[in-house]
């Protein structure tokens, strides 16, 4: 069975094999060198990103790998066994906001969370928030896990974690960053927008998939 982690994993042990970076084997079929980065593997959203039939083939072209050999990697990727899940800190966003469970830096003191596994580790700080509040429906209900990469880049619109000075934390739309303010919009109507000085905040973080 051919599966998003599968696939990708195949990728990167072609890459591998012909001693290239992601990125490198990006460059030498001709792609845009980010194509095959791990921040690329998922919406900012959440949702899988799967590699192009195109993308593949200019893979196959460049190395000289040959489709069986790919088809190989694949079967020999046994997914079902967790061999390349990881597991990640989980919390739910009340918590988040109280108590020692974040570092100076905004890094997760693992030992007092949960652990969730996790296929796609895309920084060493990822952590995992639980929605514990119907406030955010219909975008997110409570239940649903939130991925959160301190170390992604954010983007006017994409989906964001903040967590506020007063230990208050919510997830936003972000719009802007400015010196001195974010401007952040409800997930619940994106014209609804709020200005919050940078002092009055811990950290900002992407939310990066989510397990609804």
């Amino acid at each position: 069975m051919i599966t998003h982690n599968s696939i990708w994993a195949a990728i990167d042990s072609i890459a591998e094999r012909y001693n290239l970076s992601p990125s490198g084997l990006a460059r030498a079929a001709g792609l845009d060198a980010t194509t095959f980065n791990k921040s690329k593997r998922f919406t900012s959203g959440g949702r899988q990103r799967w590699p192009s039939t195109e993308s593949i083939a200019k893979v196959l072209e460049a190395t000289g790998a040959s489709f069986d050999e790919l088809m190989n990697l694949l079967v020999s990727m046994d997914v079902h066994s967790n061999v390349f899940e990881r597991s990640i800190p989980l919390i739910d966003m009340d918590l988040a906001g109280k108590g020692d469970y974040f570092d100076a830096e905004g890094i997760p003191l693992v030992e007092a969370w949960d652990q969730i596994h996790f296929p796609e580790i895309q920084d060493e700080d990822m952590f995992a928030l639980e929605v514990v509040v119907d406030g955010y429906q219909p975008v997110y209900w409570a239940g649903d896990i939130l991925v959160i990469s301190p170390q992604a880049e954010k983007r006017r619109g994409d989906r964001v974690v903040v967590r506020y000075s007063d230990g208050q934390v919510k997830a936003h739309l972000f719009m802007r960053h400015s010196l001195k303010r974010l401007e952040l919009a409800s997930l619940q109507n994106y014209n609804e927008t709020e200005f919050v000085d940078l002092t009055k905040i811990d950290w900002i973080y992407r939310i990066v998939w989510v397990r609804q």
